[in-house]
């Protein structure tokens, strides 16, 4: 029996819902050769994923959202351990 999605894999968010890359399933090869394929052939489609693919990547990895919350995060446990 077939794994699960990569996405499903990773969490469901990696990919952004499939926008932002392709689903294929584990170990199989000739879906993940068919959806290579499929890419070289559509220009406008890597264009798609690349673009959506890069919001994505800023979305989740901005370093500024990130300080911002690992610093609420900080003053949340500070407030917490001053009511203790």
């Amino acid at each position: 029996m077939p794994g699960p999605p990569h996405d499903e894999a990773l969490g469901g968010a990696v990919l952004g819902g499939g926008e932002a890359g392709v689903l294929v399933e584990q170990r199989d090869v000739s879906g993940t050769a068919a959806a290579i394929e499929a890419l070289l052939d559509d220009e406008a489609r890597r264009r798609a994923i690349a673009t959506a693919g890069r919001a994505r990547a800023e979305e989740l990895f901005d370093g500024r959202k990130s300080a911002e919350t690992l610093a609420e995060w900080f003053a949340e446990e500070a407030d917490l351990e001053r009511c203790a």
